[in-house]
């Protein structure tokens, strides 16, 4: 578990790390080809004010992806689920914007990083202990006197 964990860890780093270099990249080309970077990087700061106003869902979802890769609550094939039961499922992937999981009966749910914020998340592949619980249905009749769900009154020519 402790490997897994500390993959997902090098895995977000280096996703950091690489949009860092792209940034650096650009920044370096537009110095090469002539442009002014300083008055580039004031504007993507005026620019960066008026993209966090108006794409505040995009930008909530890309820091809960930092957030997530960073804190690690659960990791690709962890099974997840919520405590409002309004997720529940293996964890396939997790990506900037949103993280895929699959739920019980294989329909895949992209769920958006920014609602990790406000949702209970119990991470059900990290637990030490399990239980198992009997439930009985409804339907089934109970084992009678006679024979095990009653067997031998629907089969009474068969030696017991």
């Amino acid at each position: 578990e402790r490997a897994s964990v500390d993959q997902a860890r090098a895995n977000a780093l280096a996703k950091v790390m690489s949009l860092v270099a792209w940034v650096a990249a650009v920044l370096t080309a537009l110095n090469t080809m002539g442009v002014n970077v300083r008055a580039v990087l004031t504007f993507s700061g005026v620019g960066g004010v008026v993209l966090g106003l108006a794409g505040r869902e995009m930008l909530a979802n890309f820091i809960g992806g930092i957030t997530i890769y960073l804190s690690q609550p659960f990791s690709v094939g962890d099974w997840i689920h919520s405590s409002e039961r309004a997720l529940d499922g293996w964890v396939e992937s997790i990506g900037w914007y949103y993280t895929k999981v699959n739920t019980w009966d294989k329909r895949p749910m992209y769920v958006p990083n920014s609602s990790f914020y406000t949702m209970t998340i119990i991470n059900a592949s990290r637990m030490s202990n399990r239980r198992i619980l009997q439930a009985s249905h409804p339907d089934l009749p109970l084992p009678a006197p006679g024979g095990y769900f009653g067997m031998p009154t629907l089969f009474p020519h068969t030696p017991h």
